[in-house]
């Protein structure tokens, strides 16, 4: 074994039919770029994946892949060696839609694998690495929350297409508005209201990546009953509009998020 990760090989896929049970020798990681599908493992786990997800599946562990009917399912996929000083390649499904650069890397190194350029490969293997880790420790900030604020934050994942007030989530987390804030500010770094916007834009940003919707449907699945404030919103949040970013996610950067 290497002391670092090494790519294996990559491929692509994009297709309705079913993938059957399958292993690989080494770890694998799967970007859905479109669709959606179920991944059913030997050890009793099923993950849902969709569009802007990144799927991890450890070495030898056998898995299958169900598409939704009727949309079929493109991903792009790495199998590596994770290198004995261990990159974490648990099973888990990150939520990436946010960070448009992984899923472009994984494209990438589909790429540098048809060209033999191993090299580079890894490099980019491990900064992509890197970032995944980076976004799951984001991830793990909210876990250590206060309960107060799980709450709040579980009422806008659940909640954030609907109209939402700051009296309303500072009754729900038992707090007065001014502590919520204050809460908001030290762990988050920005007040209720922004972090609802931020929380809305990731949705949109997901839902972008799929090609079955247009624009005023985003909208409104992310709590904009108007397209055209919708896209004045995007803008003012990206610096460029909900289109560009559907035709390009990959030049997009995100300051807001990274």
């Amino acid at each position: 074994m290497q002391d670092t990760a090494t790519i294996f090989y990559a491929g692509h896929y994009f297709d309705n039919s079913p993938i059957p049970l399958h292993s690989h020798w080494g770890a694998e990681l799967v970007y859905i770029a479109s669709g959606q599908c179920m991944t059913y493992f030997s050890n009793g786990a099923a993950l849902q994946c969709r569009s802007g997800t990144l799927l991890v599946t450890p070495p030898e562990l056998r898995h299958r892949q169900v598409n939704n009917p009727g949309t079929g399912c493109e991903t792009w996929y790495v199998v590596l060696d994770p290198g004995e000083k261990g990159l974490d390649t648990s099973l888990r499904l990150v939520d990436v839609a946010d960070q448009p650069m992984i899923g472009q890397w994984v494209q990438n190194l589909y790429e540098l694998f048809k060209l033999d350029a191993r090299e580079e490969a890894n490099a980019l293997l491990k900064t992509l690495f890197l970032r995944l880790k980076h976004c799951e420790r984001e991830n793990h900030t909210l876990q250590n929350c206060p309960e107060g604020i799980k709450n709040v934050i579980a009422l806008l994942e659940n909640s954030y297409m609907k109209p939402l007030t700051v009296e309303l989530l500072a009754e729900h987390g038992n707090l007065s508005k001014s502590h919520l804030n204050f809460l908001f500010h030290r762990i988050f770094g920005c007040g209720v209201n922004c972090y609802l916007t931020r929380l809305r834009m990731r949705h949109a940003r997901r839902l972008l990546l799929s090609p079955f919707l247009n624009i005023a449907e985003v909208a409104h699945q992310c709590g904009f009953e108007d397209a055209n404030y919708f896209s004045r919103s995007f803008r003012k949040f990206h610096g460029f509009p909900p289109g560009f970013y559907r035709n390009h996610p990959q030049q997009s950067s995100n300051p807001h998020d990274s």
